[in-house]
């Protein structure tokens, strides 16, 4: 079993434990705030309080309301064919990270990253993208931590040749794979910048880079910053 599949799963295990304690009621009130477009009546859904407001949760209350948001963020992209990616264990992550005092800022962050998961997978669902594009996507989506990941890997896995992959990839989706591979990297990075206090040296091998250095030049090229002065700016 390669590097992939090991860590897939290790964390399929984990979201199969958390999906099973999930009522459907539960899915279906998260699928309709989604679909409904309703931000304001989700966030008010993640702050839901048993204890005080005006104060932090304690550790119960705390770890209810870490459970509720893990089971939201599931189901923001989960249906009969969905395949949970390595982006979406790793926002469970970050919620493991947060402390209670981060509880408005962390429902807001998970509020605004929740619907563009969300969007995204109702996106790649279409009938825009071909089947070897979705695939593809896919592929990338559960795979960002594997250093290995690239052009070649993904051609195998489908078992397309890589010039035929890329001009396809590119024709349907605007940008290379390349470009799409650190884009996704980049993007499961900005929650660790925000709420762990992982070193960037780790988060830039939990995001597949093997050279911290590689990771902040694409960091710069992307968000227009380094990830240390992103994280001084935005960190909860």
């Amino acid at each position: 079993m390669n590097y992939t599949e090991t860590l897939y799963e290790k964390n399929l295990i984990f979201y199969q434990q958390l999906n099973s304690r999930f009522t459907i009621e539960e899915w279906e009130d998260t699928r309709s705030l989604l679909t409904s477009g309703d931000k304001l009546r989700f966030h008010e859904t993640l702050m839901k309080r048993e204890g005080a407001e005006e104060t932090a949760p304690d550790d119960t209350e705390w770890e209810s309301i870490k459970f509720r948001w893990k089971n939201m963020l599931v189901a923001s992209t989960c249906h009969h064919h969905f395949q949970p990616s390595v982006q979406i264990f790793s926002l469970m992550k970050t919620i493991d990270e947060m402390g209670p005092e981060s509880i408005q800022e962390g429902a807001q962050f998970l509020t605004e990253k929740i619907f563009s998961l969300f969007e995204e997978k109702e996106a790649g669902d279409n009938d825009f993208y071909s089947r070897h594009v979705k695939r593809s996507r896919n592929f990338i989506d559960r795979s960002l931590q594997n250093p290995a990941l690239r052009l070649t890997m993904i051609a195998e896995e489908l078992q397309l040749s890589p010039p035929y992959l890329s001009k396809l990839f590119h024709e349907e989706a605007g940008e290379s794979i390349t470009t799409y591979i650190h884009k996704k990297k980049i993007e499961s990075s900005v929650d660790k910048l925000m709420f762990s206090n992982s070193s960037i040296s780790d988060i830039a091998a939990e995001c597949g880079y093997t050279s911290s250095t590689t990771f902040c030049r694409k960091f710069k090229e992307l968000r227009g910053t380094t990830p240390l002065k992103y994280r001084r700016t935005y960190s909860m």
